[in-house]
Parts: structure tokens; C-alpha cells; sequence
């Protein structure tokens, strides 16, 4: 976990600038923005969650169920936010705005993560 500190801070700033950003906007978009900040945050917790749980598969099959894995996240999140969208009455600019932010946002930081994870696992393959 401590090799992960300074993502973790970043993901914090990030949930605390959207909360300031969502306590500037108009009482009619703060819904939309916070359900797509979430929506965006969740896509990403998802596919952590699927690298941490097959961190112990060998190369070949953690590459299949991690290519399985991002398309059923894809379409998970593509149902929510049509769904989010379509059924919720929310504002839908701030929504999709703040989905596609906070995607961004926290897919960088899960590039980052990623990144490390492959470089340690690397490390203790060469030794």
C-alpha cells in the first residue's frame, strides 16, 4: 500500500476538488455532475479490482482474462451511463461531462498503478 501513497493522495484531491467543483455548480446540475464523477470512479475501482485479483495468474491466462475483463467493464459502464442517461432525470451536460473528467482522471491514475504493478512483478521475475 505504501508504494501506492502518491496515487492515493491523487485520487483523494481529485474526489475533493470534484466536491468543490460540484458545490459551485447550480442546484439542477449537482446530481448530474456527482453521479458522473462516481460512474467514472466505479469504472475504474472495477478494473483495479480485476488486476488485484489476478496479480497470481501466469502471463498467458492473466492476459486473456484481462482483455475478457475490459470488455465486460466496458459494456457494464456503457449500460449505466445510457441507463444513467435515459432513466435518472438528471442533468445530462453536467453528467456526461463529469463522467467523461473523472474517467479520465482516474484512468490515468490506473495506467500509473498498473504501470508499477507490471515493473515490481518484473523486478522479482529477474532475480
Amino acid at each position: 500500500m505504501q508504494e501506492y501513497k502518491k496515487e492515493l493522495i491523487g485520487t483523494g484531491l481529485s474526489l475533493a476538488l470534484a466536491g468543490i467543483v460540484a458545490l459551485l455548480l447550480p442546484q439542477n446540475a449537482l446530481s448530474g455532475w456527482i453521479t458522473g464523477y462516481l460512474l467514472g470512479f466505479l469504472a475504474v475501482l472495477l478494473h483495479l479490482a480485476v488486476v488485484y485479483f489476478l496479480q497470481k495468474l501466469d502471463d498467458e491466462r492473466f492476459l486473456f482474462t484481462y482483455y475478457i475483463s475490459i470488455a465486460t467493464r466496458f459494456l457494464l459502464v456503457l449500460i449505466l451511463f445510457m441507463a444513467g442517461l435515459v432513466i435518472i432525470k438528471i442533468d445530462q451536460i453536467s453528467f456526461t461531462l463529469s463522467f467523461i473528467i473523472s474517467y479520465i482522471l482516474h484512468s490515468v491514475i490506473e495506467i500509473i498503478i498498473v504501470n508499477k504493478f507490471v515493473h515490481k512483478n518484473a523486478k522479482k521475475d529477474l532475480l
